[in-house]
């Protein structure tokens, strides 16, 4: 990671949950513009963010819920403490993506997940690049569509990154993959509707498509 990428991750959950002053955000914005890797990163933040407020506290023990709002507190508490340790960078990403991705580290709320889910949509992917294929189910769910993705042919150890696109064009963040030998599979949760989904497609680091579908 470029030392440039070090000095301004740390801002990155803040502004997804815009929380960063006028300033702050002009120059993070200024810095999106020129790096690939920190808008992806920013993208998988801001996905995340938007199913927060979708979180089923029915699911969740008594003694381990917050409501929405509170967890967004919590999570504001943790950024604005970790970007006050400012010698730390590494840390300061480590702990503002964790504090957002998995909601502080702790058992607090669990986003809903329909049992009884519909029949889906079989995806079949194909590599306009490499020796690659793939294929996903995609169910649709109270917060958007799961991705269940299977791939081989990606380069071990490389990682990747899987979106779903609607009509607009418009890409949403699914997560993360890193290819293997023998092939890689994950399990996704994306905060676009499965009915509003036209594509399916997954990017390497310099934001080349490598596996791509339209259904």
């Amino acid at each position: 990671m470029a030392e440039a990428c070090r000095e301004r991750r740390g801002d990155l959950a803040a502004y997804a949950l815009d929380r960063l002053d006028d300033a702050e955000a002009v120059s993070l914005r200024a810095h999106l513009d020129g790096c690939a890797d920190c808008r992806n990163a920013l993208r998988e933040l801001e996905a995340i963010v938007v199913v927060l407020p979708n979180a089923d506290l029915s699911r969740v023990a008594d003694d381990a819920r917050h409501s929405p709002s509170s967890l967004e507190q919590e999570v504001l508490t943790r950024v604005a403490q970790a970007r006050g340790r400012a010698h730390d960078r590494r840390r300061l990403w480590l702990v503002t993506a964790a504090a957002v991705v998995v909601g502080l580290a702790m058992p607090l709320v669990a986003v809903a997940v329909d049992d009884d889910k519909d029949d889906g949509v079989d995806v079949v992917l194909a590599s306009p690049v490499q020796e690659a294929q793939g294929d996903a189910e995609l169910h649709a769910l109270p917060t958007g569509t799961e991705v269940q993705l299977r791939t081989t042919g990606l380069d071990a150890g490389e990682w990747y990154w899987v979106w779903l696109t609607d009509a607009e064009g418009d890409r949403v963040a699914a997560g993360t993959l890193r290819g293997a030998h023998g092939g890689a599979s994950a399990t996704m949760t994306v905060a676009l509707d499965l009915a509003d989904a036209e594509r399916l497609w997954v990017t390497d680091a310099d934001d080349r498509v490598v596996l791509d579908a339209r259904f």
